[in-house]
This record gives C-alpha cells, sequence and structure tokens, in this order.
C-alpha cells in the first residue's frame, strides 16, 4: 500500500526486478493496461527493491495517472504535476499501451514515460545506491480500482564503454 500526496491510498503489486547498469544504460518497464472505471487512478513505477518498504520514501520513480482527467503526477520525488494526457488516450475498454524507460548514467537517471503516442518527460534524479529496481503498478483502493495490467517486460541494456585509442 502507498499514500499518494493527495492522500489516495493506492494497492501496489511488484512485477519484477531488475539490475541497475554499472555505468550506463537503460532501464525499460512496459506493458499494457485496461478499465472499465475511468474514476479510479493507477500507478506505474521503478523504485530501488534495497530500499523498498523501509522508510517513507523510496528512491526511483512514481507515476500517479488519473483516468478521469489525464493528469500524471510524481509520486515520489515530489515534482508534482508532470503533464496531462488526452481523454481520448485513457479510454476505457481498450488496452492502453505504457513504457517507462530510464536511462542512467553513473547515478543520474532521466526517466520517461510513454502512454500510447504520448511522452511525459521526467526531470533527472539521482538514485542512491547501486544493485537494482523493482517494477510496480497499482490502482486506487477508493474508489476501487478495476485496471488489469497485462504483457508485462522489465528489462536492463547496459552500453559498452567506447575506448578511443590514438594510432
Amino acid at each position: 500500500m502507498i499514500y499518494s500526496a493527495d492522500q489516495m491510498l493506492f494497492a501496489i503489486r511488484r512485477e519484477g526486478e531488475v539490475l541497475l547498469p554499472a555505468k550506463r544504460g537503460e532501464v525499460c518497464f512496459s506493458g499494457t493496461f485496461s478499465h472499465r472505471n475511468r474514476g479510479q487512478e493507477i500507478f506505474l513505477a521503478l523504485v530501488e527493491t534495497a530500499s523498498m518498504g523501509k522508510s517513507e520514501r523510496s528512491p526511483g520513480i512514481g507515476f500517479k495517472i488519473d483516468l478521469q482527467t489525464g493528469l500524471i503526477m510524481d509520486l515520489l520525488n515530489d515534482q508534482g504535476v508532470l503533464g496531462y494526457l488526452p481523454r481520448r488516450a485513457l479510454d476505457p475498454h481498450q488496452e492502453i499501451p505504457f513504457r517507462i524507460e530510464m536511462e542512467l548514467i553513473g547515478r543520474v537517471c532521466v526517466p520517461r514515460l510513454v502512454i500510447g503516442r504520448e511522452i511525459i518527460l521526467h526531470p533527472a534524479l539521482y538514485l542512491e545506491t547501486r544493485g537494482s529496481l523493482s517494477a510496480l503498478t497499482g490502482t486506487t483502493i477508493h474508489p476501487p480500482g478495476d485496471a488489469q495490467f497485462s504483457n508485462l517486460d522489465l528489462e536492463s541494456a547496459m552500453e559498452e564503454v567506447e575506448i578511443c585509442a590514438a594510432g
């Protein structure tokens, strides 16, 4: 369970875990969701596994998506409103693709959320530890969430470091 800043209670499910790249790389969490009730909100996140549940804040990124208004907020880093989605992008009874992409350069993270064709940028942040990230999904408790998540995939790609030699 997690509370949002506006006191909404979310039921959270851990969907998987992936190692963070050591120096440079990308972590992607993707899938689809569908819903029947526009009155609910959903939660999508990538958080550091080692600190999950140990403190009030878990380093990482967490997006709250209001299916009624299209409002997208950051729940974990106090960044507030990140953007809005058009109502047609969140129509009930359809599969809505999503993807959280985190570009990692050392411990600096540049995240973005893609829903359908819409791209929501998130300010860069600093991840405190090495180790792994856990992918989370969730829905509001009140009103009850009926969103279903499917085709979930979590992957990490590490870039090879280029070595330039003078000849």
